[in-house]
């Protein structure tokens, strides 16, 4: 049985080996040759080093007492310096600790001096607070204490609304 679509429609690809070749870009060819030597050269280190270390390693293992003398002598070194450094590096970073924690010191004091200076503030802010506040209570309570006088007295010098009209005898 025969499908019932077709391919037939669709352009046939192109193979990849059909296509046109680029020309390299301008500045691939006017930096080619000075990658070229760049990369020889650090090549050429590696060769150079590789060769310097296998040296030493056959020197090391082949060479005669005095050859090995030396090799021990020069390793020695080596780690002394090494050795020598890392106390020097150690001792800097035990000063900077030092150092940091003085700053830290210092901070944490001057920061706790100020919280204390803020709290007497705010606590001699609160205790005159309250001292206006006892105050308007005690003008508050004198005034009222007056009103209640002056008008118990005004009461006294005016006459009863009671006693003249109620108290009167009709016969």
């Amino acid at each position: 049985m025969k499908p019932t679509w077709s391919t037939a429609c669709t352009a046939p690809r192109q193979s990849i080996m059909n296509r046109p070749i680029k020309e390299p870009s301008k500045s691939n060819m006017e930096s080619m040759e000075r990658q070229y030597t760049a990369e020889d050269a650090a090549l050429r280190r590696r060769r150079e080093q590789y060769m310097q270390q296998e040296a030493e390693r056959l020197r090391a293992i082949h060479g005669t007492r005095e050859e090995k003398r030396e090799i021990a002598q020069k390793l020695a070194s080596e780690l002394d310096t090494l050795i020598s450094e890392r106390k020097a590096q150690e001792s800097l970073e035990a000063q900077e600790n030092r150092r940091h924690a003085l700053e830290v010191l210092e901070r944490i004091k001057y920061e706790e001096m100020l919280e204390q200076e803020q709290k007497e503030a705010h606590r001699a802010y609160e205790e005159y607070v309250a001292e206006q506040n006892r105050r308007a209570i005690a003008e508050r309570r004198d005034a009222q204490e007056r009103a209640r006088h002056e008008e118990v007295a005004e009461e006294k010098m005016q006459p009863s609304f009671f006693a003249n009209h109620f108290m009167k005898s009709t016969r």
